[in-house]
């Protein structure tokens, strides 16, 4: 994977401990988690403190997300 984007959300397991179990495999510790919350700022810090590289509210705008996805992968390739 070049990036994942992953909701807070989901059933069974939710994105904030998706992203703490990638966190911990190596081959996936500095892949870039874009994690999406229809929730308030709370949530955005508890996934950026979980691992998530970048948290972004819900509706997401179609504009912004693809430039988010950009900087993200142009960022990762930087490196």
């Amino acid at each position: 994977f070049d990036l994942i984007i992953t909701d807070i959300s989901m059933p069974e397991l939710d994105g904030l401990e998706l992203v703490r179990q990638l966190r911990k495999q190596s081959e996936f510790a500095d892949l870039p988690i874009l994690i999406l919350t229809a929730f308030g700022p709370e949530q955005l810090e508890q996934a950026i403190a979980a691992g998530a590289t970048r948290a972004l509210n819900k509706p997401v705008h179609f504009d912004g997300l693809i430039d988010d996805v950009r900087e993200l992968l142009a960022e990762t390739h930087r490196n």
